[in-house]
Order: structure tokens, then sequence, then C-alpha cells
């Protein structure tokens, strides 16, 4: 259980009443968390707290380690479940660094977290993840000062509204936000990171991963993008207006929807599990069938294998990595960015954490380096 701080106000359950009125109020209070968005949360609103510590799966109340002296970077983090991943983490002593696109709305999430929790560590910069311009920049930021980097949580995305668009950089925006953005600054971080480590990257992704095919002539996307009609991930949030839009949606937002309070419990776990460190390509998320109607944790927090076969291969999953990157270098170089450096993580996270094993055998404990970062937005 995390000690920085008494539970956050989501997760107050209901005022004690009399029996009566409390066997009253129970058929009115089950259909109403049947109806809404995320049904497994609202069911489990009406268990005492008592049961939910019985309950199975992680709980980020009870199981959250403390983070003090980690230093976790969070794409998207002003709002959704960027936000809630960014508010526990810091709840729990982390410094977090929260990337966000628009400033204002930045500053308003870390005023929100401030408010909440004074001893929060924050740190507000700015990027456009479909920008590989915007990307390097706030790595060469991160890299220019001497914070170490423990975790990077690529969680930024999008689903593109609108007519169709093409970024600067030549790829379509879903997939410069939500892949392309996030591999670049994932590859710049990696000296940091490795230099950090032991240290991992936690990439947030959708349930809708089992519907995806490679368009090896297209990369970029630009020319075989759709969308779907009724999408429910588990990265979504609730939505008044995407809900109700026909009945095969509504059955199944009260299926998989959620709040962006429980999205965030798998990049969480993700993030801050002891026992998930050196566990590289491990999926974290709901059951194969994408259910989670019952329970906190326990169908948000399955260690899996990717639905999706092709994920599995993993011959096609390096021929994947090369030929993005390929993609990804010619396009930094068009850009005037030049090529991506490699860097061998796994290597040296083993070395960290075979050093750090040998520090403890011998008594010595870690060093602990300061966070030198302050705010960028006031």
């Amino acid at each position: 259980m995390a000690t920085a701080a008494s539970p956050p106000g989501s997760f107050t359950l209901t005022p004690k009443s009399s029996a009566v009125s409390s066997l009253l109020q129970l058929p009115y209070r089950v259909a109403q968390a049947l109806l809404s968005p995320g049904s497994g949360e609202g069911l489990l609103s009406l268990l005492p707290g008592s049961v939910r510590q019985l309950l199975p799966g992680w709980d980020p109340d009870r199981d959250m380690p403390d983070m003090f002296g980690k230093v976790v970077l969070v794409t998207g983090a002003n709002s959704g479940i960027g936000f809630q991943t960014s508010r526990l983490l810091a709840r729990n002593n982390a410094h977090v660094v929260m990337v966000v696109r628009d400033v204002d709305k930045g500053k308003k999430a870390v005023e929100d977290i401030r408010n909440e929790f004074s001893y929060a560590k924050l740190t507000l910069m700015q990027a456009d993840m479909a920008s590989l311009k915007s990307v390097r920049k706030l790595a060469d930021d991160i890299t220019a000062t001497e914070t170490p980097l423990h975790v990077l949580v690529n969680n930024a995305g999008v689903l593109a509204p609108g007519p169709f668009t093409v970024t600067e950089d030549g790829f379509e925006l879903t997939m410069a936000t939500n892949f392309f953005g996030p591999l670049y600054l994932t590859l710049l971080l990696l000296p940091r990171l490795r230099a950090s480590a032991p240290s991992r990257v936690v990439n947030v992704a959708s349930f809708g991963e089992m519907f995806g095919r490679v368009h090896w002539d297209d990369l970029r996307c630009v020319r075989h993008f759709t969308t779907r009609g009724i999408v429910s991930t588990p990265g979504e949030a609730k939505s008044d207006k995407s809900y109700l839009v026909s009945l095969s949606a509504l059955i199944s937002s009260r299926l998989h929807g959620q709040s962006a309070l429980r999205g965030a419990i798998a990049p969480l776990l993700a993030a801050t599990e002891p026992k998930l460190q050196g566990r590289g390509g491990t999926y974290i998320g709901p059951n194969a069938f994408g259910l989670q109607l019952f329970g906190w944790g326990g169908f948000n927090t399955v260690p899996r294998e990717p639905v999706n076969w092709a994920a599995k291969d993993a011959e096609t999953c390096k021929q994947l990595y090369d030929a993005v990157r390929g993609v990804l270098d010619s396009a930094t170089v068009a850009a005037g960015l030049g090529q991506v450096p490699v860097t061998h993580f796994q290597e040296a996270q083993a070395e960290a954490i075979a050093k750090e094993q040998q520090q403890m055998a011998a008594g010595m404990g870690g060093a602990s380096r300061g966070l030198p970062l302050e705010s960028t937005w006031r």
C-alpha cells in the first residue's frame, strides 16, 4: 500500500446510512451502476472497503509502491489517463515530468494535482507529439539536464477527428501522434534511460490492436487510413457523446467503457510494479475478451500475450521495427534532425540491475541523485 498520503477523494465510498435505507436504495444503486459508463467501476462502489481489500488484481491505493527518488515522464499528461497517471504517481512521491501540447491546460492540471497533494514534485514541459521537431526539442531539453529518467510513459494519443490530415513530416496525423512521435521520443531518450537503469518504457495502447494490420507499402498511413465507427478500448474515458450513438455502442460501453482513473491502472502497474522489472514486451490490460465488468484491477492488470497473431511472431516484429526505423530515419533526415542513434537498452538494463544487486548484497545501497528540474511553466 502507498504510504505517501491518504487515498484520493475519487476513491471515497458512499457515507454510511441505516440498514433499512440502504436496502431500499440498493435496486436503484445497482441500476445506476449498470447504466453508467464503465459499469464495473460503478458496481465496485457498492462494496464496503473491507471487501474491496480482498478483491483480486492490482489496486493503486493498496499495491502501488512508494516512488520517492524516481523520475517519470508522462506524455499527454493534462487530461484523461495521462492526468490520472501523473496524479497518482505524484501522490506516491514520484517526480513527474508532465508533457502537454496545450500549456494552459497543462498549468491547470499541475494546479489541480498540487491542490490535492501539496508535496507533489511536478515539471511541466510542452511538446506536440505529431511534430518530429517538437519531439526532438523536448528530448534535447531533458537530456540537457542531469536529471535521471527512470520511467517513460508514452500515453499521448488521438483518434484524429475531422478531415484526413497529413503532418509536415509526411505522416497521417493519428499515426504521427500515436506511433512515430512516441517511437522517436523513446529512441532519443534511451541513452538517459540507460544511464538511469533500472528503468522502463510503458506504451499505452488500445485493445483495438487485435484488429490491426500492417500496410507494409504504406507505413506512414497516407493511403490506407480508416477509422471505426464504434471504438471502445482500455483507454476510453466516459463521454456522453459517444455512448448513445447506437444500441451497439451502448452495450459496448457497458462492457468495455471506463473512467480515465480506472484506465490508468494498467499503465500505473506497468510503470511501478517491481516484479515487472526486466520483463520487456509484457502486455498488461484486459483479458482476451476485453471484458472488465466486475472488480477493480482484476481484469485490467492481466499480463498476457497480444491478441493480434502478427504481434506474437518475433520475426515479423523485428521486420516491422527495422521498416519503421527506416521510415522514421528518412523523415528525421528530411526535417534536418539527422538519424536516430542506436542504443542497446536491454543489455544496459541488465548491467544496471546486476550492479544494483551487488550493491545491495554489499550493504551499500544505491546512490541517490538529486532532482534539479523545476516547473518549466509557472
